[in-house]
């Protein structure tokens, strides 16, 4: 009776869904079983048996996904425990939300890549889910052509019940026991292939737990040599910090010193201008006093022509005229010797000056050239960076299509959690109406079988208590499993909502260190500039000096020709001393000159070596740049072809899945057919 109760409530229930063909004629079939019928003298037990070789194999067949498969079966069975197989799709679902739970206890990583990777594991996982979903889908449709022809079969079943009552079923019970045995052999063996597919199956889960744990070893490893490679990152920053604030002091010092020569320099030139006024009034006395000198003459050659002149006198007078005259003459040469000399030494001073004029000029050619190097290091550095800005855009793209896949999958799950409320209220709904049938079922078999079949009813009872028993802690772990899945929902949440936290964070890490470059590079940019802008400065300034001074120099040469003609000794002696006055400041200057022109030189050979320095360190990091930018492009690529290993083997267990669904599918058929060619061949000897 229990038995009967438990196809009907099933044939109840697959109304419902026309996914699952229905199970109701399968209550008449137990009437008559294999190549023969079952006489009506049988006993009760002789019925279960035949009930279970038929109806058994047509429920493990076609893996119902429900639990009234394993409820059936167990009534059938009258064991105590409920049925090992369960439908592979149910299995598939578990076995996804045990990964998740064990992918929980793996550290969330902080690492782009590490994000990337994992982002791509949860794609993968999503696509797994939607692969299971139509894999179900598919098999729902195969199983729908058949619902009709099951159907056919039920009413061609109900007519030939009537008809088969009367047949005397004696002959074929050995037949009947020969197919059992077989039946037996069939059931043996599918539960010993799905025993060997559960073994796979777990030796399977442990290959992926090993490969997931050999994975999350290798991203720890990554994750400690980037720290290690970053840790020296900030000591070079505070050394180079320390160092522009060494050379912004060393500016200072320059500065200052440019100032205090300025000074001197504006001192020296105010003594020049004062010392050139004082020459001209000497100048202008010395014209006052020729004046005089020629009215005294004139006056004298007047008186001496009038007194009628001492030739004696005069005679003495030309001899120390004639002597003052060699004199000067010698000392004219002299001091003209003296004049080429200086001419020579001011030329060859000169020359001096345009040979390091041309050294100047080589150098700032050399520089120009430098900086352009510079500059074009900058620019393969900012079209890194570009690139490196077009990635992280096409992450974030990534990410956003990744966010929108979550939710339309979020969407999905709240839709199966509603269709699964349903369908629980629906399942109610029947359970009281089933109640309700099997009530009239159990009176109708009272009126029935009251007289024989105490003892049946007794043992068919307690089987019924035992499997409504089994259905209620089924539902209780149904009901535990969606709390379960509610729950994991929730973990998953939560975790996206860190790796989004995660993300941005490093994000934001990123665009500040990128902002610090830059300005980092701009402000070593102006320093080379305002470097190049003083020194510039410096060398103007000193030929402009120069310049000055050769001017006044001719000057004063003009002047000493224009003053230095037939005159008297003491101007001569006066124009003498004044010139070599002048040579000695002027020798005094040149000198003076020529050890600033050494400082100078120094301090352009210190600043070039800082600044050769500097370009060799900026080298040295972009080269480590490059360096850490390849080892991790290496990593990447090795990452990458572990994955699609694991994906070639995931695709290939998908595929040996979907092969043993669609066995199973023809297997089911093939069987269909076999029982509807018993069942003409019945009909064709109850006509005989």
């Amino acid at each position: 009776m229990c038995l009967i109760t438990q196809l009907c409530n099933f044939n109840a229930w697959a109304s419902n869904f026309p996914s699952v063909p229905p199970i109701a004629d399968w209550l008449q079939r137990c009437e008559f079983s294999g190549g023969g019928a079952v006489a009506p003298q049988t006993t009760q037990n002789g019925r279960v048996a035949a009930m279970q070789k038929v109806v058994l194999p047509a429920l493990e067949c076609h893996r119902l996904p429900s639990p009234f498969r394993n409820t059936t079966k167990a009534s059938l069975e009258g064991e105590g425990t409920m049925s090992k197989p369960a439908s592979r799709p149910l299995e598939d679902v578990n076995d996804v939300v045990a990964l998740q739970e064990e992918m929980e206890v793996i550290p969330v990583p902080y690492i782009k890549e590490i994000q990337r990777l994992k982002e791509k594991n949860l794609m993968e996982v999503t696509v797994i889910k939607t692969q299971l979903d139509e894999h179900i889908a598919d098999a729902n449709k195969i199983a729908g052509p058949y619902i009709k022809k099951v159907q056919e079969l039920e009413e061609k079943i109900k007519n030939l019940i009537v008809e088969l009552g009367k047949v005397d079923y004696s002959p074929y019970e050995g037949q009947v026991t020969a197919k059992e045995k077989g039946y037996e052999l069939l059931v043996k063996d599918y539960r010993t292939k799905e025993s060997t597919h559960a073994d796979n199956v777990d030796q399977m889960r442990e290959g992926f737990e090993f490969v997931i744990a050999k994975l999350d070893k290798k991203l720890q490893k990554c994750e400690k040599e980037f720290e290690k490679k970053l840790a020296p990152w900030p000591v070079m920053v505070e050394s180079r910090e320390l160092e522009i604030e060494r050379l912004k002091g060393k500016i200072e010092d320059l500065k200052q010193v440019e100032a205090d020569f300025r000074v001197t320099a504006k001192a020296d030139f105010d003594l020049v201008a004062k010392e050139l006024g004082v020459a001209k009034e000497a100048v202008e006395i010395l014209v006052g006093e020729t004046n005089a000198m020629k009215e005294q003459l004139e006056g004298e050659k007047v008186a001496v022509i009038a007194d009628g002149g001492p030739k004696r006198r005069i005679k003495i007078l030309e001899s120390q005229l004639d002597e003052t005259t060699t004199r000067c003459e010698v000392l004219l040469k002299q001091r003209d010797r003296e004049v080429k000399e200086k001419a020579v030494l001011v030329a060859r001073l000169q020359d001096r000056v345009l040979l390091q004029s041309k050294e100047n000029v080589t150098l700032d050619l050399l520089w120009d050239d430098r900086v352009q190097l510079k500059e074009e290091g900058y620019g393969i550095v900012v079209a890194q960076l570009a690139h490196a800005e077009g990635q992280i855009l096409e992450e974030r793209e990534k990410t956003k299509a990744a966010m929108k896949e979550i939710k339309k999958r979020e969407e999905r799950i709240a839709a199966l959690d509603q269709i699964h409320q349903e369908e629980l209220k629906v399942r109610f709904k029947d359970r009281e109406v089933l109640a309700a049938r099997i009530f009239q079922l159990e009176e109708e078999i009272q009126r029935q079988w009251h007289d024989d079949a105490d003892e049946a009813r007794m043992h068919w009872e307690e089987l019924y208590d035992e499997a409504r028993v089994r259905a209620e802690e089924r539902e209780a772990d149904l009901e535990v499993e969606i709390v379960r899945r509610d729950r994991a929902r929730v973990l998953i949440d939560k975790e996206l909502t860190q790796v989004r936290d995660q993300f941005e964070k490093a994000r934001m890490t990123w665009e500040n260190k990128e902002r610090e470059l830059e300005v980092t590079v701009r402000a070593r940019d102006r320093l080379i500039n305002a470097l190049k802008n003083e020194i510039e400065l410096v060398s103007e300034s000193w030929e402009i000096k120069y310049n000055k001074l050769m001017s006044l120099f001719d000057k004063l040469q003009k002047k000493y020709d224009e003053l230095l003609g037939p005159g008297g000794l003491a101007e001569t002696l006066r124009r003498a001393k004044d010139l070599k006055e002048e040579n000695v400041s002027l020798t005094k200057q040149l000198e003076q000159f020529k050890e600033m022109f050494k400082k100078q030189k120094r301090q352009i050979r210190d600043l070039q070596l800082d600044i050769d320095m500097h370009m060799k360190e900026t080298a040295d990091i972009l080269s480590q740049k490059e360096r850490g930018i390849a080892e991790m492009v290496g990593d990447y690529a090795k990452l990458e072809t572990i994955y699609r290993k694991e994906c070639e083997v995931k695709e290939k267990i998908t595929a040996e899945l979907m092969e043993e669904k669609r066995n199973i599918v023809s297997s089911f058929q093939s069987r269909l057919e076999q029982l509807e060619q018993l069942v003409e061949a019945m009909r064709f000897t109850d006509r005989e």
